[in-house]
């Protein structure tokens, strides 16, 4: 029973006594003075008493049984309600989960609280793309099967490492790959981080070219490329939302890998001004980018040996942590609204 349920049975079953009990007290009260020779009176008295007493009873069990069914029923209805609600938060979490697992979490709680998130202009964000080279070819000598399985290692791979150097995912394109550090949440390392997580998506390529047994003529192939600059990202779409970023920061990022080499990281002038304290870079020269003209670019060779364990250039040692540290700390950019 509910509170407010047991505290109306309690309540009629103490009127039920207590009435009871002035009924006999009443009875006996009067006893010394009815007439003793006249027991047919007397009778009627007692019977018109106890019937009294009989009904009230009956009304008491009876209202009793009542409350007692109703006490059950809403107790099937608090514990159906109870499983309803808790059904309810289950697809609650799931859309939110589901919500996080295209958009970046301070977009999906703006479009939850707001109903709508706005698009913002960054000034600066680091972008990159990879690709597979030859990946025509590749699709042509596997198994459907086969093919989507090692697409879906490197990919999930990569995804690894965009939530460890805390980039965003913005999509995937066939066997293309683009993300880009600084946002939702602006930072000062988003150019060091994307070099950082390119420097171990080519090493885990090399490495699976390793497994796959035939390092001289490497299965998987890839050219990678990153920009940093200025643009704009917002959600797309009503039905099915989407996280992109517009601008010609993101055009370039493409073209740093179309004109990257195979297994190299690419990267343009405004990067390399970020990252060069940093990294090893090599100086490419200007190179053609379709409808971009001529591009300085560079090649990374690896983090700087004074900065990496045991100088093999692949890892970061405390030295680099340090320096890395200093910029975080530094005075953060903002970004506006539009």
């Amino acid at each position: 029973f509910s509170p407010d349920s047991k505290q109306s049975l309690y309540l009629l079953i103490t009127s039920s006594i207590l009435y009871s009990g002035i009924l006999a007290i009443n009875t006996f009260s009067i006893y010394p003075y009815i007439n003793i020779l006249n027991f047919s009176e007397s009778s009627n008295i007692y019977i018109k008493a106890t019937f009294s007493l009989i009904f009230f009873l009956l009304i008491t069990i009876a209202t009793y049984l009542a409350v007692s069914r109703f006490g059950k029923e809403q107790l099937k209805l608090e514990i159906k309600l109870k499983d309803y609600a808790e059904i309810a938060n289950r697809e609650r979490k799931k859309s939110e989960e589901l919500l996080l697992a295209i958009l970046p979490k301070d977009v999906a709680n703006e479009l939850k609280t707001e109903g709508k998130s706005l698009p913002k202009s960054y000034a600066s964000v680091t972008v990159m793309f990879t690709d597979f080279v030859g990946f025509t070819k590749i699709a042509e000598k596997l198994s459907a099967d086969k093919l989507v399985s090692e697409l879906d290692r490197c990919f999930s791979y990569f995804d690894s490492l965009t939530k460890k150097y805390k980039l965003e995912k913005i999509k995937t394109i066939g066997d293309s790959y683009m993300t880009c550090a600084g946002i939702p949440k602006e930072n000062n390392t988003h150019p060091v981080d994307s070099v950082l997580a390119a420097i171990e998506i080519q090493e885990f390529i090399a490495q699976m070219n390793l497994i796959n047994g035939n390092p001289n003529n490497p299965f998987w192939e890839l050219r990678l490329g990153i920009n940093t600059g200025p643009l704009i990202a917002g959600v797309i779409g009503e039905m099915k939302f989407a996280y992109d970023v517009f601008g010609d920061t993101v055009n370039t990022a493409s073209r740093m890998e179309s004109s990257g080499g195979i297994g190299k990281i690419n990267i343009s002038k405004n990067t390399y001004e970020l990252v060069k304290d940093f990294f090893d870079c090599e100086y490419r020269g200007k190179i053609s980018a379709k409808n971009k003209g001529m591009i300085d670019m560079y090649f990374v060779n690896g983090i700087k040996k004074e900065l990496s364990l045991g100088g093999a250039m692949k890892l970061p040692n405390d030295s680099f942590n340090k320096k890395y540290k200093e910029l975080e700390n530094k005075t953060k950019n903002t970004y506006l609204s539009i």
